[in-house]
């Protein structure tokens, strides 16, 4: 979708986003403008630390070691090691081996760990151990994302990871506006082997979007879960009806199934995130990016967005070893690291340098993405946040496979969603 110029800079100011692309050609001898790191090391030994990631390996992993290449350039006595793991395992990896006294110095992840980190003394707070000037480089609004109870838990380094819907131009000339609409086309286009929607359905992240198209929210207003809703309940009916009724997407679709078959041009729709794009491309598919089409309830769907973020092991003690994570921190998020890692994932840096680049409005995709934005929702940083992803996704698995019917699926989850709050109130 393709924005004017005036609207667009109003999306820019209301998001406090705009679009970051950077050059390929950089060299790692030719960095410039990279933050200045006031503190040195009183150490001639080199310094180990260790990234935790969870990114696209594909895409995104590349990028990380470039970047981890061009900061041991620059900073010869500071080695870096980066680790990849799945989300789920990333996670509970961290707090484990965190609260054991051990763990990666960093790790970067989605900013919906941040409650739980918080509230689990997994994290450090950030106030005192990084200087004003460098948060004053970043955007205040992101950066006041990452607060619980008024302390900084995390840096965010790029934000807009936000679902949205993406359509194969060789099947689909114009995204369509309803879910109506989409149901149609798809109907046409699922024979023989192709679908007309791929989506992760294993993941509630990936199908909470229709949540919101039907004017449902997980925290009610005093802010507690609310799961036993009719919005659950006709969110479950779509996903049900989906598979079942409309028969457009496949029996089974994890992730990687429904990337592999829109990559190989058996599917029309699918809906994922900016992190696909590359992948997309690579595999000559000419996509575009819209809104998730309206629900039957005339509202769209409202997919959750947040930052991708940078949070420290409170373990270190270490004078050189705080150092050389301190000058890590600002590295990455100087404005064109920052830069770097929003042209491979197409989402938005968090510099305020990086978001003044002359480059960043002639992206249609991130166009788009920020129309998607204006309808989406802020990741909840809450530590309940967890208990409710927790509770949806088993359940959605027994409605999906019809073990459970859609009309029962919301008081289940509530209950689950109950017990695993007060589990995770005991960590």
């Amino acid at each position: 979708m393709n924005l004017g110029r005036k609207k667009f800079i109003l999306v820019v100011i209301s998001l406090v986003l705009v679009i970051g692309v950077f050059s390929t050609d950089i060299a790692v001898g030719n960095i410039t403008k990279v933050q200045a790191v006031a503190s040195s090391s009183t150490s001639s030994k080199v310094v180990t630390i260790t990234l935790s990631e969870q990114d696209d390996f594909k895409t995104v992993d590349p990028t990380w070691d470039w970047i981890i290449k061009a900061f041991m350039a620059k900073n010869p006595k500071i080695k870096v090691r980066r680790i990849h793991n799945e989300t789920e395992g990333q996670r509970t990896d961290w707090m484990d081996s965190v609260a054991s006294g051990a763990g990666p110095e960093i790790i970067s992840c989605p900013n919906d760990n941040i409650g739980l980190f918080a509230v689990s003394k997994t994290a450090m707070p950030l106030d005192g151990f990084l200087s004003k000037d460098f948060l004053a480089t970043l955007s205040a609004k992101q950066v006041n994302g990452c607060r619980m109870d008024g302390k900084l838990y995390a840096i965010p380094y790029k934000t807009g990871n936000c679902l949205a819907l993406i359509y194969n131009r060789k099947f689909v000339k114009k995204a369509p506006q309803t879910m109506d609409e989409l149901i149609k086309v798809s109907k046409t286009f699922t024979k023989n082997g192709n679908y007309g929607l791929v989506l992760n359905i294993s993941e509630p992240f990936f199908f909470i979007p229709f949540l919101g198209g039907f004017g449902g929210k997980v925290f009610d207003g005093k802010e507690n879960i609310s799961l036993n809703t009719p919005a659950m309940k006709k969110l479950a009916q779509l996903m049900y009806d989906l598979k079942y009724t409309h028969k457009i997407i496949p029996k089974e679709a994890n992730y990687d199934i429904a990337q592999g078959l829109f990559n190989d041009g058996k599917a029309a729709f699918t809906i994922n995130g900016p992190w696909a794009y590359a992948e997309y491309a690579e595999n000559g598919i000419d996509f575009g990016v819209a809104r998730i089409p309206k629900t039957s309830d005339g509202i769209y769907p409202a997919p959750y967005y947040g930052s991708k973020v940078l949070m420290i092991n409170p373990n270190i003690k270490n004078q050189d070893t705080r150092i050389a994570v301190k000058k890590f921190i600002e590295f990455v998020n100087s404005a064109p690291m920052q830069l770097k890692l929003a042209k491979v994932t197409a989402e938005f840096p968090t510099n305020l340098e990086a978001l003044r680049d002359p480059s960043l409005r002639s992206d249609e995709r991130m166009n788009a993405l920020a129309s998607q934005m204006e309808v989406g929702v802020p990741m909840p940083v809450r530590l309940e946040m967890r208990a409710v992803w927790d509770a949806m996704r088993p359940v959605f698995v027994e409605v999906m496979s019809g073990k459970t019917k859609p009309a029962n699926a919301p008081a289940r989850m509530q209950n689950m969603a109950l017990k695993l709050k007060a589990e995770q109130l005991d960590y």
